[in-house]
């Protein structure tokens, strides 16, 4: 399915000529040129300029549904990344497959998440020993949020910067295509705050109210970007006076939330919208795949423990989560239950 909608929906919607296009023009479709700093390196340099093709329209700000399915992604992703990182941290899982993911982090980042997070999840389930501690190391554990919000929220907050404004345009474009490197700067300032953090306290087993801290942050991290895009996609539909036209008509909730079937044969009728179509489809997947990844982990620790499933009320209370606070934010709440029933 995410090869479909994300992939080869891309290939027959035109949305790769368009790219490719841009490419080619050194400029995007409403003029603005393509002149971020470059390191010299040609390969290297490819990368970062494919990198801003696809991310520029959704941090330019001249369209607000864009800016919209940006802000869903930043949220969803986070969350869904921060868990991964969790998993990576557990004193059980040191040395194992689930340990390393440097490597699934290139290849989420090259090849979409929402391509590339339902392999990652399902190599988990298969390769990561059930019944192994989940505790994370007191200094692993101060330090993970410090590391988000220094290396994922911090270079993102800079990519909503106005420019020419508040930053060149040609600023900004050199830190979204950087920005290719995000799973690097997380784990250099993972690396670097521990460091610090471990010249004043020993590394000891952390009790489960700083376990509870954690799915907090991360629960946030999915909560707050949904409630923002479902609060200002509503308002816009309720009161459309608040907003120019044009922005009123692309922030209602059919523009922000309806998918394109990637069966439906239409082609994009410009590179804004077959990127939107393309991210609307990789945030939905992703969501999926580590909703079912956490779901799958909870209802084997119920198993283990010889207590009953009520499926009934699981399935009510991912659903009220998942409206809430997106599918990746009821994903947290399931790990978050998980550990409860644990540590």
């Amino acid at each position: 399915w995410a090869l479909k909608s994300i992939i080869l929906f891309a290939f027959q919607n035109g949305l790769l000529k368009f790219l490719e296009q841009t490419q080619k023009n050194m400029s995007f479709p409403n003029g603005v040129p393509i002149c971020l700093h470059l390191s010299g390196i040609g390969w290297f340099d490819q990368r970062l300029k494919n990198v801003l093709g696809f991310i520029w329209p959704f941090a330019a700000g001249h369209r607000p549904d864009l800016s919209l399915v940006g802000l869903a992604l930043v949220g969803a992703f986070g969350s869904t990344w921060f868990l991964v990182v969790m998993e990576s941290l557990r004193i059980g899982n040191q040395g194992t497959w689930a340990s390393h993911i440097m490597i699934p982090g290139i290849f989420i980042f090259d090849h979409s998440q929402g391509l590339m997070m339902p392999l990652y999840f399902l190599f988990h389930l298969y390769f990561v020993p059930e019944g192994a501690s989940l505790i994370i190391d007191s200094i692993d554990a101060r330090a993970i949020m410090a590391s988000f919000v220094v290396g994922y929220l911090l270079p993102i907050g800079a990519h909503a910067l106005p420019a020419p404004s508040m930053i060149t345009v040609a600023r900004k474009q050199t830190l979204i295509g950087w920005y290719q490197l995000w799973h690097i700067y997380i784990f250099v300032c993972h690396l670097a705050f521990a460091k610090v953090i471990g010249q004043f306290f020993d590394p000891v087993s952390t009790p489960i109210w700083y376990h509870r801290f954690m799915y907090l942050f991360a629960f946030s991290l999915a909560a707050v970007p949904h409630i923002c895009v479902v609060f200002l996609s509503t308002l816009a539909a309720i009161y459309p006076g608040l907003f120019a036209k044009d922005a009123a008509r692309r922030m209602h909730p059919r523009n922000v939330f309806s998918l394109t079937s990637p069966w439906s044969g239409k082609k994009a009728p410009s590179m804004d919208e077959g990127l939107k179509w393309l991210l609307q489809w990789d945030v939905l997947i992703s969501s999926l795949a580590v909703l079912s990844w956490s779901l799958t982990l909870l209802v084997r620790c119920r198993m283990m423990f010889d207590q009953p499933v009520h499926w009934g009320s699981l399935v009510a209370k991912i659903i009220l989560a998942s409206v809430v606070s997106s599918p990746a934010g009821a994903a947290v709440l399931l790990m978050w239950e998980r550990d409860e029933m644990v540590l």
